[in-house]
């Protein structure tokens, strides 16, 4: 037997049913399947949200769990807020006490 018919011939699912693929896949799939998957997917993004959430709280010296998200966000926001227009008055002060070189 040469390599050619020995490799047209090899298939790792010989004997079996070769896996689904294509578009109807996902037809093939049972809901109750589907619906596990899809809790499983949604179960480790809102984790991963969740420690986010908890890495800003911390940045913001804000214990977890005291405030709700919305106030969070709030906090961020009027902190920011608060920084933008420190620096504005800071830069516009700087411009101000900048001297000019005349020319001579």
């Amino acid at each position: 037997m040469t390599e050619a018919e020995v490799q047209s011939r090899w298939s790792p699912w010989r004997g079996q049913e070769s896996p689904p693929y294509g578009p109807g896949v996902k037809d093939r799939v049972p809901a109750e399947v589907q619906l596990v998957a899809l809790q499983a997917n949604y179960d480790s993004y809102r984790e991963s949200t969740m420690e986010l959430w908890r890495d800003l709280s911390d940045i913001m010296d804000i214990p977890v769990m005291q405030e709700s998200l919305v106030e969070l966000i709030w906090c961020v926001r009027m902190r920011i807020e608060r920084l933008n227009s420190r620096i504005e008055i800071l830069e516009s002060a700087g411009a101000q006490s900048v001297p000019r070189k005349c020319k001579e």
